[in-house]
């Protein structure tokens, strides 16, 4: 660990997080994760390839013994814990046993292999819907962003969501205007135009340099939305510290003003002046240093309304209990932003669940919402082959 540590650092890589043994630099799973989306080149390769290293080891020492040990009559069982994580959202953490025992406490059902493993489609492959049943998968369409958006306020935040903008493009002809407007046939920017986005994305297409530009501006947004500021930026993509701060400046003030203001002007004053801030529903994340925790506690008041997923489940249960179908649905799992259930294979059975699902998922949860939440149905005999049907789909679609 000490040698990949040292790697890291001979790359010139940065962490934020710190070895409470060594005093150096830490560079955990999710750091690398998160450089693996601002890196580029050979470093990044090594960082993805280091990654399915690691996972590779997991799927032997943990995931696999712990689907054995948990499972009973050709079904495994899992662990979710309420209120597991700093913002309140749910956690798969079992408790911690010893020998034997620590794997017959129940799988993660919250942390699976993410869609881009190279396990995700053989561990979805794994869950099939009993004789004469299907599985459903029902999961909100970006929550986050959505929640974001919605909170904020931010007048491109919504738009983007709203009028399906591709964003790396807008990012990117944000960061270098002049560069893409001196493209052949790009017409002048306009941060407010889908027309010129989809011209911009369509270039993409045939000119490399505009394919470049899209493709630059990725892991530069996805620090900037994680707190990066220009020092790194400039060493990210390689650019100059002045380069840096324009797009700094653009990102936070032209891109994404509300979300800045709802930062600056709302969560960090609010934990300054009371030492904590409201996420949902009476919870209270408290911090003694606002500007250092800011991204935490900034994250964590759009995260945890994942509880949104959990009061989903129990309105559509008060509504299914009373219904003639309440022994064709069963709820079987829970994720963040979605809801796992086993169906009996009638098409009278899936056209309710259906027409009765989305719309409770998708109910307005604040006033005045300005972004309504999307959700839709996945269906098929094993989560690996599913098709998706479409809100209010009838019968015969």
């Amino acid at each position: 660990y000490s040698q990949l540590t040292k790697m890291w650092i001979a790359f010139g890589l940065e962490s934020e997080e710190v070895s409470k043994d060594t005093g150096q630099m830490s560079f955990s799973g999710d750091v690398l994760k998160s450089l693996a989306k601002s890196t580029s080149g050979v470093v990044n390769d090594i960082i993805r390839l280091q990654l399915e290293i690691a996972e590779s080891k997991n799927m032997i020492t943990q995931y696999i013994p712990k689907y054995l040990g948990s499972s009973l009559n050709d079904r495994v069982y899992g662990s979710i814990r309420l209120m597991g994580t700093i913002s309140g959202r749910l956690s798969g953490k079992a408790a911690k046993m010893k020998d034997e025992a620590k794997h017959q406490t129940g799988i993660n059902l919250v942390t699976q292999p993410s869609s881009s493993s190279a396990f995700a489609k053989p561990v979805k492959k794994l869950f099939i819907a009993a004789e004469g049943k299907l599985l459903v998968q029902i999961d909100y369409a970006n929550l986050e962003g959505h929640v974001g958006a919605i909170l904020t306020h931010d007048a491109t935040s919504v738009r983007n969501l709203q009028m399906n903008f591709d964003t790396h493009c807008l990012h990117s002809a944000a960061y270098w205007t002049k560069a893409w407007e001196a493209l052949e046939g790009a017409p002048k920017f306009d941060l407010t135009s889908l027309d010129v986005n989809k011209q911009y994305k369509a270039l993409c297409d045939t000119n490399p340099e505009a394919k470049r530009l899209r493709s630059e501006s990725k892991g530069v947004s996805f620090g900037l939305a994680y707190g990066a500021y220009p020092p790194k930026v400039a060493k990210s993509i390689g650019c100059s510290i002045d380069e840096a701060e324009s797009i700094f400046s653009n990102y936070h003030n032209v891109l994404y003003p509300g979300v800045t203001a709802y930062r600056e002007e709302y969560v960090q004053p609010q934990v300054e002046e009371h030492g904590f801030i409201h996420l949902n529903w009476g919870l209270r994340l408290y911090s003694s240093n606002a500007k250092k925790d800011i991204r935490t506690l900034n994250n964590s008041t759009m995260q945890g309304y994942s509880n949104l997923t959990q009061i989903a489940a129990v309105e559509f249960d008060k509504v299914l209990k009373p219904s003639q179908y309440s022994r064709d649905i069963q709820l079987v799992n829970i994720v963040h932003d979605c809801l796992y259930y086993e169906v009996t294979n009638d098409l009278e059975v899936i056209k309710y669940i259906n027409d009765t699902l989305p719309p409770i998922m998708c109910a307005k949860f604040v006033i005045d919402q300005s972004l309504d939440l999307k959700a839709e149905i996945d269906i098929g005999p094993s989560l690996a082959h599913c098709v998706t049907i479409k809100n209010g789909a009838t019968l015969e679609e």
